[in-house]
């Protein structure tokens, strides 16, 4: 299966504070179970010019890709309720969404 992980490297998306948590687990653990796994850093501010790009790039990405599920994990608002929507309504894709509470 080709799983389109969604989430930041680095903790807090700042590269000095180094990997992060999901980065550091869910991406080995996948391979490990024999997937295919690409990446797609939604908390690196420097990648994108706001969030309307972001969520241009990450339809693009899943349109260019193919994943069979895009496994999400998000820190807040970044991916919009509206991009879930042309996502599922896709029906190109999976998803599943992470989330956590610390």
């Amino acid at each position: 299966m080709r799983i389109l992980c969604v989430l930041g490297q680095h903790n807090h998306g700042d590269p000095e504070r180094g990997n992060g948590y999901e980065f550091t687990n869910f991406l080995p653990a996948f391979r490990r179970l024999g997937h295919e796994v690409l990446h797609f850093d939604n908390r690196n501010r420097d990648l994108y010019n706001g969030y309307a790009e972001l969520n241009r790039s990450l339809l693009e990405t899943i349109e260019r890709e193919r994943p069979h599920l895009v496994f999400a994990v998000q820190n807040s608002f970044e991916i919009w309720v509206e991009t879930w929507q042309l996502i599922l309504r896709s029906g190109l894709v999976a998803t599943v969404n992470w989330t956590t509470d610390d």
